[in-house]
């Protein structure tokens, strides 16, 4: 497990989003994230935590989203007769 994890490590080195590749997107670049992020590995703490980055407020309108989703899920099942599959 340790040596995939350090393998894939090793291939993946340098395609960390960076400051200095923030600075070649469009001028109007944002970054963002689903989360969870590997700082230092996949995302600097300069660019998740910088002004370019709008994760946190990704983050906050996708729980809505995820709840109305399972919500709507559970209505549905609700209103199925019994024994009906999802």
């Amino acid at each position: 497990r340790e040596r995939e994890r350090d393998r894939r490590r090793a291939l993946l080195h340098g395609y960390e989003v960076h400051p200095g590749l923030m600075v070649r997107a469009a001028h109007r670049a944002l970054f963002l994230h689903s989360l969870p992020a590997r700082r230092g590995e996949e995302v600097s703490s300069h660019v998740i935590d910088g002004g370019l980055s709008v994760v946190w407020e990704q983050v906050a309108n996708r729980v809505p989203a995820e709840e109305a989703v399972v919500h709507a899920m559970l209505e549905r099942r609700a209103l199925r007769p019994r024994g009906a599959g999802l």
